[in-house]
């Protein structure tokens, strides 16, 4: 294109042409020049549609490791959405078992407490009988009165089946009940009244001292709490 238009100038230079054949001339070259324009860019579009083609064919090489990389990406999401909804599951677990072994523990501690105080009741209560069958042993003692000796006889023959009673399970104190029912012999009644403070006293685990101040008619201890 350059070629044509030096060849054209020099043309127009050197050869001796009237006016009409310079105004061709220039306007050849003009059309030269315009055509040299649009050639420029036609070659620019074509340059960029090959570097765009180049680009695609580059991303399309690409595209299978873009592919895969995606796809480790969402396995990898996926197995963090899965463990944390595990480690969720795992936490709602351990707390419904933390607030289960709480309340088991309120459970047990007040039961144990009940179970304390039933405990100390209950020694109370045989503490009291135990403090009757001593006085029952203290004041059953020959050379009292036939009258005396008989009410204390009665007396402790009934505290002695109320015992045997309130302590079903207790074959000791229901052999002392048998033993005592219909003695006459206050001496007996008195070993066996030191007897029936001394098994209360180990059932209990008592000691010697008097916790109740109760005459020896008051009843012991409720039906149902024996122990043998």
């Amino acid at each position: 294109m350059r070629r044509a238009i030096a060849v054209l100038v020099l043309l127009a230079a050197t050869v001796g042409c009237g006016p009409d054949r310079a105004a061709e001339l220039e306007q050849q070259i003009a059309q030269l020049q315009q055509e040299r324009v649009e050639r420029k860019a036609v070659d620019d579009a074509r340059g960029e549609a090959d570097a765009a083609e180049a680009a695609a064919r580059t991303a399309a090489a690409e595209l299978p490791a873009l592919r895969t990389e995606r796809a480790a990406m969402e396995r990898g999401e996926a197995a963090t959405r899965a463990a944390l909804a595990t480690e969720q599951t795992r936490t709602e677990q351990a707390r419904r078992e933390t607030a289960d072994t709480r309340q088991r523990c309120r459970t047990v501690l007040a039961d144990a407490e009940e179970l304390e105080k039933q405990v100390q009741r209950a020694r109370l209560r045989a503490g009291v009988a135990r403090d009757q069958a001593a006085a029952f042993a203290r004041e059953l003692r020959p050379g009292d009165e036939a009258w005396a000796t008989e009410h204390r006889l009665r007396s402790f023959s009934e505290f002695l089946a109320r015992l045997a009673q309130e302590y079903p399970d207790d074959p000791v104190l229901a052999r002392l009940a048998q033993q005592a029912s219909g003695s006459t012999d206050p001496r007996a009644a008195s070993g066996l009244a030191s007897r029936a403070r001394d098994r209360l006293m180990a059932v209990y685990g008592l000691g010697p001292d008097a916790v109740g101040t109760a005459p020896p008619e008051t009843p012991p201890i409720a039906p149902g709490t024996g122990s043998r």
